[in-house]
């Protein structure tokens, strides 16, 4: 039987060569000896990100949230797998959620929390353009439909 340590390495090594499932079937060998850990709980709701497997991940997700309140990386994760949902509102509560712990944290890893501090930003800024686009396209729609359309009067 191969030691934790020894378990988790591997599983990171399968990750980092995109062997998403190999990666994933061993995060899952450590869940079952240490289900409260987050980490591993994390690690294996990436690789289900990976393999497009986000009500899986989001279950994992809220299994880590619950043993880890304050995990910047469990609400980054949620709302990329709320994001290919297409569930944008909630998707952006996670990623603003993300961003508040990273500031009120003083992370060991500044590089690490920087770098997801970006991603958080960048997430935000897509859901926020979607957005825009959403009401102009409305207001486009009510223009059209009330019979005007760039100053142009539309036959009814």
């Amino acid at each position: 039987m191969e030691s934790e340590s020894s378990l988790y390495n591997s599983a990171l090594e399968q990750f980092a060569c995109e062997n998403y499932t190999s990666a994933l079937k061993r995060f899952n060998s450590l869940i079952e000896q240490h289900a409260s850990n987050a980490v591993y709980l994390i690690s294996a709701a990436n690789c289900e990100l990976q393999l497009k497997n986000y009500d899986k991940a989001l279950d994992l997700l809220s299994k880590a949230e619950n043993i880890d309140k304050n995990s910047s990386r469990v609400n980054f994760l949620t709302g990329v797998a709320l994001f290919k949902k297409k569930k944008f509102v909630e998707a952006k509560v996670a990623f603003t959620t993300a961003l508040q712990i990273i500031k009120d944290s003083d992370d060991k890893n500044k590089e690490k929390a920087s770098k997801m501090k970006e991603n958080c930003y960048h997430a935000l800024n897509v859901l926020d353009q979607m957005k825009i686009k959403e009401t102009l396209g409305e207001i486009t729609l009510k223009v059209i439909r009330n019979g005007c359309y760039y100053g142009y009067l539309v036959p009814g």
